[in-house]
């Protein structure tokens, strides 16, 4: 992507920045089209929504997550984490559950009688 800014003006403005445990909240003032870097660790799991709409991530220089801003404006930008394969992990774990309670189920009633 070419940049048509100046390189003496700033490209945006940060607005708000909110951190937590797995996401990070931004709300960006676009002057320009761009990147919008968050200089914290890529992995696998982060994911992004501009506006509410979930957006492609980009890893940024290798080692950084970011997502591409098309046009000047506002964007309220959530990055998240969930981890690869969660829904999965929480069927197995369901399951798990399950045959672990039948099973002292089925214990209790064989003591029962």
């Amino acid at each position: 992507m070419a940049a048509t800014w100046p390189e003496t003006q700033a490209p945006g403005e940060l607005l708000t920045f909110s951190l937590a445990p797995n996401a990070v909240r931004v709300q960006y003032q676009a002057q320009t089209s761009g990147i919008l870097t968050l200089t914290d660790s890529y992995a696998e799991g982060w994911h992004v929504a501009l506006n509410g709409r979930e957006a492609p991530l980009l890893r940024v220089n290798g080692a950084f997550r970011g997502v591409r801003i098309e046009q000047p404006g506002t964007y309220e930008v959530l990055f998240w984490y969930r981890p690869p394969y969660w829904t999965l992990s929480l069927v197995v774990a369901g399951v798990g559950l399950l045959l672990l309670i039948g099973t002292n189920f089925l214990d209790w009633r064989r003591r029962a009688a």
